[in-house]
């Protein structure tokens, strides 16, 4: 069973600092596509939404709270990590629906997400229905 020790250290900064790793990669990678404005954009909005992290964590008692882990934060997480799947196969099955309907051929890539999304989605639940 893990113990305090065995976790990870944990800061406030953790959260704000990988959201603004990920700005920078988006905006690097707009900038290396030849959309320098697109790129700005994207990691000044990747840096408002860490700082507005930060600013939160450091004001309010809830979303410290949230950033320890415990059986109600667990089950928080599950489920929006379930919501947020379903959300984004939908929007892919949709997407490729409407662009069947304008007679074009599908995207190879969207194709892929949505075959992978919708195989793990339905194989973890298989599994993970049989181990409870």
């Amino acid at each position: 069973m893990p113990t305090e020790r065995d976790r990870p250290p944990q800061t406030r900064w953790n959260h704000p600092g990988l959201t603004l790793c990920l700005g920078a990669i988006m905006g690097a990678a707009a900038l290396i596509g030849g959309e320098p404005v697109v790129g700005l954009a994207l990691f000044a909005w990747f840096g408002l939404c860490a700082g507005a992290v930060a600013v939160a964590t450091a004001r309010s008692e809830w979303f410290r709270e949230t950033f320890e882990a415990d059986e109600r934060w667990s089950v928080a997480d599950m489920r929006a990590g379930r919501l947020a799947a379903v959300a984004m196969l939908t929007v892919l099955v949709a997407g490729l629906v409407y662009e069947l309907a304008r007679g074009h051929t599908l995207d190879p890539v969207a194709t892929l997400a949505l075959a992978a999304g919708g195989l793990t989605y339905t194989g973890a639940q298989v599994i993970l229905s049989r181990r409870l």
